[in-house]
């Protein structure tokens, strides 16, 4: 096909590109984020003139055996206490394929970010750090935050409403987790056990280990219960606590058009994001104690 210029892609162009990507050997979902990637970026070209209409709307690949609106659900308590009660956190248990202590990390930070998995996989050290921010009487308070970037080496995310900074929740402070990335400073990433597959995802292979731990370990039968579960049951978490949709979008990186893409500043407001995280939740979980291995400040403390 060469090299085409904006203004003249067609539709025949894009079907033609979805159709090379299937041959060359991408899954149907790896298809549609290029697809979608390439729909923002003719999607910005229609709104400056540079195209009429963009011509990947709509062009996905039908992915088997799903349904849409269907694809994932949200954990339940008896599925997060399954998660929460095995081995891993109740032996100090890290098989091979959990990659350290990215198997014991990686689910609760699921749970109190509501973040994707590649997103965290790709965290370095310096993406913990602490903020300051004004509270409403205007005082200075400070919060751990971590950064979801593609600042660094190897790091991407979906979108431009993806970078953002979240406040590190009270339950992840309480089990170490700034503690555990100050252990990590010198490395390239803080689960730096982690291997990239082929394609530079750096989730790739914990994320098949996660599954079969789900359902061999976990007994987690549902199929539509899948790591990304966290990131719906943290939307849920967020409507349950009564966190506005805006700020929820801050948290999470969602891009709608009316929420993260015009703040004005590079960031989100912090305080409202640190007094939301600290309203939200599991109503029935009990959660496990930290790694014995480490060190536990007093959050008010960090």
């Amino acid at each position: 096909m060469g090299r085409v210029p904006v203004a003249g892609i067609t539709r025949a162009h894009v079907i033609a590109f979805k159709d090379k990507l299937l041959e060359t050997g991408q899954t149907s979902v790896n298809t549609n984020k290029q697809l979608e990637l390439l729909g923002t970026l003719l999607n910005y070209a229609k709104d400056n003139l540079l195209v009429s209409e963009n011509a990947a709307h709509r062009v996905r690949v039908q992915v088997k055996g799903t349904v849409r609106g269907k694809t994932r659900i949200s954990f339940d308590v008896p599925a997060l206490t399954a998660i929460f009660s095995s081995p891993v956190y109740t032996r100090n248990l890290r098989p091979v394929g959990g990659a350290g202590e990215a198997a014991y990390w990686l689910p609760l930070l699921g749970l109190f970010t509501g973040a994707r998995l590649e997103e965290l996989a790709q965290l370095r050290p310096d993406d913990i750090y602490t903020e300051s921010y004004h509270t409403s009487d205007s005082s200075v308070k400070s919060s751990a935050v971590l950064r979801i970037t593609d600042a660094g080496d190897g790091q991407t995310v979906k979108n431009a409403g993806s970078v953002r900074r979240i406040p590190i929740h009270p339950e992840l402070l309480a089990r170490g987790f700034v503690e555990y990335v100050h252990a990590q400073r010198g490395k390239p990433r803080i689960f730096s056990a982690l291997v990239a597959n082929k394609h530079g995802e750096e989730s790739a292979q914990w994320s098949k280990w996660f599954g079969k731990y789900l359902r061999g370990v976990c007994k987690i039968t549902d199929s539509r219960m899948v790591y990304h579960s966290f990131r719906h049951g943290f939307k849920d978490m967020c409507r349950d606590s009564g966190v506005p949709k805006e700020v929820a979008d801050a948290l999470q990186g969602h891009n709608d058009g009316d929420a993260s893409g015009g703040y004005g500043a590079e960031f989100y407001p912090l305080r409202p994001l640190v007094e939301a995280m600290g309203r939200i939740r599991v109503p029935g979980l009990t959660l496990p104690a930290p790694p014995p291995s480490l060190p536990v400040a007093d959050p008010q403390t960090l």
